[in-house]
């Protein structure tokens, strides 16, 4: 009882410190980016405004800064905290039934496949969503600019009109960023329904030689690996997918 008492407040500990850790890190990297990005534009020539429309850097320091200080962290975390478990769920059935390393193998060259293919669609759709944003807040501020004249020559509604249609333009990467999710959802729901069935099956063709309350644990890690790996891929590909608004090359953010 001791034992499992101390193993409790280990675990918590050690998870209080993982999140206190990523945390810190995450708001000290947002600080420094946004810092780097706001002196970048203090000192960039004015024809770089001439040039680059208002809703990308508004985007820039609104949209892509709250990624960085409150999604790019939390999705580091839980990217370590479900991969950790996922590996050590493998070790765990792999050291009960050793022959699981066999199909293991072709089933984690299927995730790789369907992570990376996932994660190319979900940056560019990243991609597209902030370019339509970006114009999206372009329109709006110079709506607010020219309000007065809009008013004078009564064309609101025609602004009304065009502003919904850059809502609705803006929304299309967003609902299908949800859509190849559940694309992916399938896939590796499938993949892990063959660990499970692999599993199985090794437990009953091991049945007089491992335990069975040991088949009866090493089922269902298993099953729980089932949703943990695909969150693990999902927040994978959201850390991967937020680098191109960190270091992109043609302007000076």
């Amino acid at each position: 009882m001791i034992f499992y008492a101390v193993w409790g407040l280990a675990q918590g500990l050690f998870q209080f410190i993982n999140g206190f850790y990523f945390s810190l890190a995450g708001a000290r990297a947002a600080k420094v980016l946004h810092h780097k990005a706001l002196m970048n534009i203090f000192r960039v020539p004015s024809s770089f405004f001439d040039t680059t429309p208002l809703g990308r850097i508004i985007n820039r320091f609104s949209k892509d800064v709250d990624a960085c200080d409150n999604q790019l962290s939390e999705s580091y975390r839980m990217f370590t905290g479900t991969a950790a478990i996922v590996l050590s769920t493998f070790v765990l059935i792999s050291v009960i039934f050793p022959y699981f390393l066999i199909p293991l193998v072709p089933m984690l060259a299927f995730y790789y496949f369907a992570a990376v293919y996932y994660r190319a669609s979900s940056r560019e759709l990243k991609r597209l969503d902030s370019i339509l944003r970006s114009s999206l807040y372009a329109h709006f501020s110079e709506t607010l600019s020219g309000l007065a004249t809009i008013r004078a020559y009564r064309e609101q509604d025609r602004f009304i009109e065009r502003n919904a249609y850059y809502l609705d333009l803006e929304n299309r990467p967003y609902f299908m960023s949800y859509s190849i999710q559940r694309w992916l959802g399938v896939r590796l729901e499938a993949i892990a329904n063959t660990v499970i069935f692999c599993t199985a099956l090794f437990g009953v063709c091991g049945r007089f030689e491992v335990d069975t309350a040991t088949i009866g644990l090493v089922l269902s890690y298993s099953m729980s690996v089932t949703g943990t790996f695909n969150w693990c891929v999902r927040q994978y590909a959201e850390v991967v997918r937020f680098s191109p608004f960190v270091l992109p090359a043609p302007d000076p953010f």
